[in-house]
């Protein structure tokens, strides 16, 4: 005798008795439960932080509506000066993860936050440099001021991104991660109104422009989020003290079934890895078409005869309205990775036909405002389940750098969408060229997408 049961109807494998369903559906409520309150605790705070960051990153566009004139900026040293960002990103975004993979999200996030809230602010000083040295001063300034946010701000949000592995698992980390990002279009969403406001109302208070207490305002709360930083997040499951005992063991549990399915990467063989590449080469002509819109639709909105900054910063913000909306939407339902790679493909696709309508309709404000809302709800949907790909198959240190480089090297394309739409605007004084290469780009990041193998760390 072996001492097995005999197999009966309902066992799942020999002498294993199947759980009844009402067990199978408590689990399944518990582990809901759980990840309910993991992103309740987690996913506001950090995407009030990304809010905060987007706003104080994408303000030069409002800026430019006034400051371009009083500092004697071309068209094209304000896109190169609101690209020159991504530069700086660039350089320092793949230390500062490894960084904030040795010392904890707590402390790296919230000094990342205070100093480049310090810098932004530091952009009000450009008028008194322009009125001591010049415009040429004040230029060079400004490329000056743009870099170094963007190496304080390196690290956010692939850091983010990193950070959210270490609470979510592969099949739920799409959607945490568009909750997080979600912050990207209400930037728009509420600080272009804002931005709006502020210009028209603050033109002269205390001797200073508009665009200096823009610059000013919107960096106080950088400041503040940082503090609560400090003061609330935890480095990992293990320090949440918030969670049960009960909850941070199958929290635990279901990141080490998760990490088993994945493909273990040493950092050594990601310079070889054909896939990060692409998935690098994707992001970078998805971030193209990006920010070439984020940095210069208020523009694009004022060239179509809107006269009012009020006006101008609610039209702005109804294309990102509409893209939160379905990015939610699309996500939530998008758990599998084939469906991850395959729908970025294609609403990076729809973002570009609907800048390419926008460009053929720059003349007629509601049609080029839905095409704008198309592009923008694309690029944003495809974004969000773009970061779904490079975390499923990679791990641990080499993650954090994987996440990095990425993110590093796709947001050169940040760089070279606003310089390029500055060229093209400023020898044209038309925004159609400039937007139907933005669309193209988008189409193009969709094709790269599309035509990948599923699988790509250590498959190529």
């Amino acid at each position: 005798m072996t001492g097995k049961k005999p197999s009966r109807p309902g066992e799942l494998g020999a002498g294993k008795l199947a759980a009844p369903a009402w067990r199978h559906e408590a689990a399944s409520a518990e582990t809901e439960a759980l990840f309910r309150k993991v992103s309740l605790r987690l996913l506001p705070l950090l995407g009030l932080c990304y809010l905060a960051a987007y706003v104080d990153r994408v303000n030069v566009g409002f800026a430019k509506l006034q400051m371009v004139q009083e500092l004697g900026l071309s068209d094209l040293a304000h896109g190169f000066g609101a690209g020159i960002f991504f530069l700086g990103y660039f350089l320092f975004e793949v230390p500062s993860n490894l960084i904030l993979h040795r010392v904890g999200a707590r402390i790296w996030l919230a000094r990342i936050m205070v100093t480049w809230a310090i810098i932004s602010a530091s952009s009000a000083l450009l008028a008194p440099i322009h009125g001591w040295f010049g415009a040429v001063a004040s230029t060079y300034a400004f490329y000056a001021i743009r870099f170094l946010l963007g190496a304080a701000e390196a690290g956010f949000f692939p850091g983010v991104l990193l950070y959210l592995t270490y609470w979510f698992p592969a099949s739920r980390r799409a959607h945490a991660i568009s909750l997080f990002i979600v912050a990207q279009p209400v930037a728009f969403v509420l600080g272009a109104p804002l931005s709006g406001l502020i210009l028209e109302t603050c033109k002269g208070l205390a001797g200073l422009s508009a665009w200096q207490w823009m610059y000013l305002l919107e960096a106080l709360p950088a400041i503040l989020l940082g503090i609560v930083l400090l003061l609330r997040l935890d480095n990992d499951v293990e320090q949440a003290r918030w969670l049960s005992g009960g909850e941070r063991a199958l929290l635990i549990r279901a990141l080490a079934e998760d990490q088993q399915e994945s493909v273990r990467s040493d950092m050594a063989s990601l310079a070889g890895d054909g896939g990060i590449w692409r998935l690098a080469l994707a992001y970078f002509l998805l971030v193209l078409g990006a920010y070439g819109i984020n940095f210069w639709l208020p523009s694009i909105v004022k060239m179509a005869g809107i006269a009012s900054e009020r006006v101008v910063g609610l039209l702005t913000a109804c294309p990102y309205a509409v893209g939160v909306a379905v990015m939610l939407f699309v996500t939530r339902r998008t758990r599998k990775a084939g469906q991850a790679r395959a729908g970025s493909a294609a609403m990076c696709g729809l973002a570009g036909v609907g800048l390419a309508i926008s460009a053929f309709c720059s003349s007629l404000m509601p049609l080029m405002m839905i095409g704008m809302c198309v592009g923008v709800t694309g690029y944003l949907t495809g974004n969000a389940l773009f970061w779904r790909l490079p975390s499923e198959r990679i791990e641990g240190r080499a993650l954090a750098a994987g996440l990095a480089a990425v993110n590093a090297v796709g947001n050169l394309g940040g760089f070279a969408g606003p310089y390029l739409v500055g060229m093209l605007v400023g020898r044209s004084s038309n925004p159609t060229i400039a937007l139907l290469a933005l669309a193209g780009s988008l189409i193009a990041a969709g094709a790269v997408l599309a035509t990948g193998r599923p699988s790509f760390t250590g498959a190529e």
